[in-house]
């Protein structure tokens, strides 16, 4: 039977074991999956026990995926993006690092009906995701992408590498005449890891698609607001935990599974799908 986890630090809330062992039920593979609790001192160490004890895959989740990119003796091109790893699997005696995020945003919003060519989006906040999912993006032709946050140098650096409109903070909560109307919202800050939700107006969220790139009580703060301010549509981002890890369990069994009874599943659990 093969061993697979995920590491991490929180790790009690995964949802991973659950999802994997649902792909693995789909195609018979018999397989093990625990949630292992590791830190940025001590994963190296836990991830080389974890190998000497039989382990043949893992993901890795906050605050790991920079330190699991440097692990990796191969990087696949979406690790390179991102800078970091959420997917680590040997393939013979060669460990592989990839990043299934974005891939996995961008299937999830097709899933959903959610259309991104010629339309505006905004991105709130600019940190780790941030790069690969403006990768994604950018390959389907939208009119524009905003990106805001608060620390303005990374701003910089995404807008030295994407195509891309900044614009302060500040405005997000304003009445600017000059501000842009929406069709996507996609918040990715951690402002909802502290019960709070970006300072943004009900003008800029109204009849918006409004989309929290965290699931749970972590994304009720923005879309509660957004649902307040009369959004379109709002989606918290279950759907692509589920579709990045379906592409995860690709790369490490080499088959696809399918996503949507297991989608059905947690988001019938959830406030927000």
């Amino acid at each position: 039977m093969s061993f697979y986890a995920v590491f991490g630090d929180p790790i009690a809330h995964s949802l991973s074991p659950k999802i994997h062992l649902s792909f693995a039920k789909e195609f018979n593979i018999p397989m093990q999956y625990q949630r292992t609790l590791s830190n940025e001192t001590e994963f190296i160490a836990d991830f080389s026990f974890f190998r000497q004890s039989g382990g043949v895959g893992a993901n890795v989740t906050s605050p790991l995926k920079s330190l699991a990119y440097s692990m990796a003796d191969v990087l696949l091109e979406n690790a390179q993006i991102a800078g970091s790893v959420n997917t680590l699997y040997w393939k013979d005696k060669t460990l592989i690092g990839a990043n299934t995020d974005g891939q996995g945003l961008i299937n999830d919003l097709i899933s959903k009906g959610i259309p991104i060519k010629h339309k505006n989006i905004l991105i709130i906040g600019a940190g780790s995701s941030a790069s690969l999912i403006l990768y994604y993006l950018s390959k389907f032709s939208p009119a524009s992408i905003t990106v805001v946050n608060r620390d303005k140098s990374k701003l910089d650096q995404l807008k030295a590498k994407y195509d891309i409109d900044i614009i302060d903070y500040d405005l997000l909560n304003s009445r600017n005449e000059n501000m842009k109307c929406f069709d996507f919202i996609l918040n990715i800050s951690s402002a909802g890891l502290s019960g709070k939700s970006p300072n943004i107006s009900s003008e800029v969220l109204a009849n918006s698609i409004c989309y929290d790139l965290n699931y749970g009580k972590n994304s009720e703060p923005f879309l509660t607001k957004a649902e307040e301010a009369d959004a379109k549509q709002v989606h918290c981002g279950l759907g692509m935990l589920v579709e990045q890890a379906a592409l995860s369990f690709k790369l490490m069994h080499g088959v696809m599974p399918s996503t949507k009874e297991i989608k059905e599943d947690l988001l019938h659990e959830s406030s927000f799908v």
